[in-house]
This record gives structure tokens, sequence and C-alpha cells, in this order.
């Protein structure tokens, strides 16, 4: 079933299944049942972390998430500059006359190896999404509860 997380128990019966007993890859998501795409990625994720296969044993689940994780994002310095820039960046647009245009001019002069304005807007935008903590407004005219308690209407507010 899709979108499904694997157990650390089915990885390392793949692992084990490729590299000691030598099945085909195919063969290995078959036997422990998950999909060819994702125990190739495991495969190849375990491969280039250069661990020898009798090391899996020893660790533990978070270590051999850890080493095989596919999805984990390589550390860019040009992006990690860039992301430290932009509190102040937030700071600077709610001033007049500020544009992003104008935050990316400045960006641009300070640093040689710096994004061009597409991107630099695509990741100032991306940051904007995932760092704003949004409250659900409230409707102030839905806010007045009216109730009867022994014949008397009485109002919360």
């Amino acid at each position: 079933m899709a979108n499904n997380p694997i157990g650390m128990r089915e990885v390392r019966e793949l692992l084990r299944l490729y590299f000691e007993q030598g099945l085909s890859g195919r063969k290995s998501a078959q036997v422990v049942g998950i999909g060819r795409t994702s125990a190739g990625q495991y495969i190849a994720g375990f491969k280039n972390s250069g661990v020898p296969i009798s090391g899996i044993s020893s660790m533990t689940d978070s270590e051999l998430i850890d080493l095989i994780n596919i999805r984990k994002k390589t550390q860019n310095p040009r992006h990690e500059a860039l992301v430290k820039l932009f509190p102040y960046f937030e700071k600077e647009l709610k001033r007049v006359g500020v544009t992003l245009q104008l935050l990316w001019e400045e960006y641009r002069e300070v640093h040689n190896d710096y994004y061009e304005y597409s991107q630099f807007c695509y990741h100032y935008l991306q940051w904007r999404k995932s760092s704003k903590v949004s409250c659900p407004r409230i409707a102030l005219h839905l806010k007045a509860t009216y109730y009867e308690k022994n014949g008397i209407t009485q109002t919360n507010i």
C-alpha cells in the first residue's frame, strides 16, 4: 500500500537477503513485501554508506535510519547562508519602499556565490511558508452565546 512506512525489521531483512543471500533487489523486495523502487533506494542508500553488512546487526533503528535515509538533505553552504538572512529580510520588508528586488540586489552585492532573483524569491517564499505560525481568526459576531437557564436569557461573551 502506498505511503505506508516500512519497518526497520523489513529493511534489515531486505539488506540481509540482498547482500548475504545474493538475491536480486527485485526478488528481495518481493520476499520482504515492499515495492522494488523503495527496496532499490534502501539498497543504494546502504551501498553509499560504505558500512559492511555485518555492521547493521549492532546498529539501533535510529542509526540505521540515519545511515540509509534516502531523503536527507545535503547541507548546501550557499543555501544555509541565505536562510540566515531571511529574518532580516522579513523585518526589512515591513518598511515602506523595500521590495524583494531591492533586498536581492543588496544580497547579490555582498555574496559572490549568490542565487539568481527567481531562486532567491522561491527560497524566501518557501521559508516564509514553513516559518509562519498562523492562528485561526475568531469571528467576533459569533463570539456571544445566548442560552436560557431557569427562564432567564443569559449572554456569554
